[in-house]
């Protein structure tokens, strides 16, 4: 019963990755070996926390580090600002392919992403890191009670806020296109004086080089919903197999999640962890996915080994045992079906 659906946000998710990150041969490459450019295209996707809230983020640029020493800085034109008020209304899945520099982290969940820089001509070659220049006064969070201040201290001056030590090559005369998850769930923390603060955990990915993994999550495994689309379920994605689930706190290994929603055109619970780094030399890549439907608080402990767990225990399950996952293998341009509880 699950083919039609997966026809549909399989091919979704091969148009989408062609709308949003669709470059030209850019740069004049004069082949001497000196002024030679390439094309480069960055998108910004998130792993959301596992509470309702939103994070507005001022972008004011991009600077990146080439391997000569030389710093490129790419500065967004004020003139072309998103209005920053608005940015949590303006939603990504509306105009996808537009660029924006104000970007509402939190709705841009499974394939969702948002350009912050398209067909950019730069400098070929190796870049050795790459910073989202941020505007932290401009920036903010808006949860249940209102709108509070977002407290970013490595986003002031010229502090390196959203950096990526993961080089990124640009080819003479090709393109580079390269998505970057800000894990909301890792970074974001709510303080006693009701404000948040925000400790960047980042990852980079060659567009090329990634594979996706979706699915169906059965109603029974769903407690409640928060909102008429939001089941308040996440799908968690680990690197490798043989892992034992386990919370944000305790887990080095949760490469990024996922929330599972409701689709009123299917009927169904569903999920995308999309844009998942697959190793060339390790083709198919291993990962195990486990579904949760606890909130996650990253600055604590919520252990799940004691067979009578506390209320804010973590719950980890493969659809079927609790505190297992399912594992799964992701190829290069594939989206892998994986659903919850698996398909016998």
């Amino acid at each position: 019963m699950h083919n039609s659906y997966f026809t549909r946000i399989i091919n979704g998710l091969s148009v989408t990755s062609i709308v949003l990150f669709l470059v030209a041969c850019g740069g004049d490459g004069d082949g001497g070996g000196g002024s030679s450019t390439g094309s480069l295209s960055v998108g910004v996707t998130d792993a959301p926390v596992t509470e309702d809230v939103a994070v507005c983020i001022h972008f004011t640029g991009i600077t990146l580090h080439h391997s000569d020493g030389d710093l490129v800085q790419i500065p967004y034109d004020p003139s072309t600002y998103t209005d920053a008020t608005d940015c949590i209304n303006n939603r990504p899945s509306e105009n996808p392919q537009s660029e924006n520099n104000a970007v509402s982290l939190g709705a841009l969940q499974g394939e969702l992403s948002v350009s912050l820089m398209k067909s950019e001509e730069v400098k070929s070659g190796r870049y050795n890191w790459i910073r989202l220049d941020v505007n932290e006064s401009l920036s903010y969070v808006v949860d249940s009670s209102g709108q509070h201040v977002l407290d970013c201290p490595s986003c002031s001056g010229d502090k390196s806020a959203l950096k990526l030590n993961r080089g990124i090559t640009v080819p003479a005369g090709g393109e580079a296109d390269v998505m970057i998850d800000i894990n909301l769930a890792k970074s974001l923390n709510k303080k006693a004086s009701g404000t948040y603060k925000l400790r960047p955990t980042l990852r980079l990915v060659d567009l090329t080089e990634t594979g996706h993994i979706a699915g169906t999550v059965d109603g029974s495994l769903v407690p409640a919903m928060i909102s008429e689309t939001d089941t308040g379920c996440n799908v968690y994605v680990y690197s490798g197999h043989g892992i034992t689930p386990d919370d944000y706190h305790a887990s080095d290994g949760i490469l990024t999640s996922t929330k599972v929603m409701y689709d009123p055109d299917s009927m169904y619970y569903v999920y995308t962890a999309a844009y998942l780094l697959t190793d060339a030399s390790a083709d198919p890549t291993p990962y195990t996915v486990a579904l949760s439907c606890d909130i996650d608080d990253p600055e604590v402990d919520q252990d799940n080994d004691s067979s009578t767990p506390a209320e804010d225990d973590v719950i980890f399950t493969d659809g079927v045992v609790e505190g297992t996952g399912q594992e799964v293998n992701v190829s290069t341009g594939q989206t892998v079906t994986v659903h919850f509880p698996p398909e016998s």
